[in-house]
This record gives C-alpha cells, sequence and structure tokens, in this order.
C-alpha cells in the first residue's frame, strides 16, 4: 500500500458501528425512560398537601356553658367527632388546608352556615342549637370536593 493511500485511511473519517435490532432497543428505552424522569414535577409548595395543623385549644365549655366543639378543615375532610348529644353548641372552625373553606351544618328542618367562607389558617366560630337526629357537615362553597360527614346527635352521647 502506497504512503498516500495509508495516509488517506487513517485520516477519513470513520463510520460509526451500525447497531442492530437489540442495541436499538436498549438506546430507545434509555431516550424513554431519561425523558419519563424529565417529565415529572414536583407539585410547587403551596400545591402541595401538608401534614394538618393542630386544632387551636379551647376549653370544652364557654362562659356561658355552650358545648365547644373543635373543628378542623382540611380540604379533604372534616376533623371532628361524628356523635354528640343536643343541645347548644359553638364549633371552633379552624382552616388548616390551603384553600378558602366554609362549614355548614344542615338537618332536622335546621340550617346553620359560617357567615363568611375561612382563609387558610384562620378561624371561625358557628353557635347552633343541635336537637336529636341526623344531621349533614359540609362546606357551601361551590365546587369544593369535600365529602359530607354525618353528625348524629344522641341524647346519650356527650
Amino acid at each position: 500500500m502506497s504512503g498516500v493511500a495509508a495516509l488517506r485511511r487513517a485520516t477519513a473519517p470513520r463510520r460509526p458501528p451500525r447497531l442492530d435490532v437489540r442495541s436499538w432497543a436498549v438506546v430507545l428505552l434509555a431516550v424513554a425512560l431519561a425523558a419519563g424522569a424529565g417529565c415529572r414535577r414536583e407539585k410547587p409548595e403551596a400545591e402541595q398537601p401538608s401534614a394538618p395543623a393542630p386544632a387551636p385549644k379551647v376549653p370544652a365549655l364557654t362562659s356561658e356553658g355552650t358545648r365547644q366543639v373543635v373543628v378542623g378543615l382540611t380540604g379533604r375532610d372534616f376533623q371532628m367527632d361524628g356523635t354528640m348529644s343536643p343541645g347548644p353548641v359553638r364549633f371552633v372552625i379552624r382552616n388548616v388546608g390551603g384553600h378558602r373553606h366554609s362549614f355548614a351544618v344542615e338537618g332536622n328542618g335546621d340550617s346553620f352556615r359560617l357567615p363568611a367562607p375561612i382563609e387558610p389558617g384562620d378561624s371561625g366560630t358557628l353557635d347552633a342549637d343541635l336537637r336529636p337526629g341526623s344531621y349533614r357537615v359540609f362546606c357551601p362553597i361551590s365546587g369544593h370536593g369535600e365529602l359530607p360527614r354525618q353528625l348524629v346527635i344522641t341524647p346519650r352521647a356527650g
């Protein structure tokens, strides 16, 4: 072989080796996994569900002798007892979720609602005089998906 031919062969660009079907499959799988890993997006700090804040400390009775029930609004459910005795009650409601919520109790022909929604981290109170029977507890803000909760008022509870 002449020196020119050897020089040409040494300096000529080399073709990359051809990939067989198995090699292409491995390459495509690696690309797909890398793309999928890059698509996972963490929710922004404000959207991530956080552990509910502890319920506010309140005495069991008001100075007037009204029973107080602490309620936590989480955005998914209501943190509260599901059974209580009849009579006057003050619901002390704290919004421990990340969005504005409200609170309502309906049943036995009665309806009790907060006058205005509660912002995240804020609290409100709702006074009610509950008779024996079943009540529905819910967030009356349109579009809120909390499942209504049943509240049973029985003479023997308390």
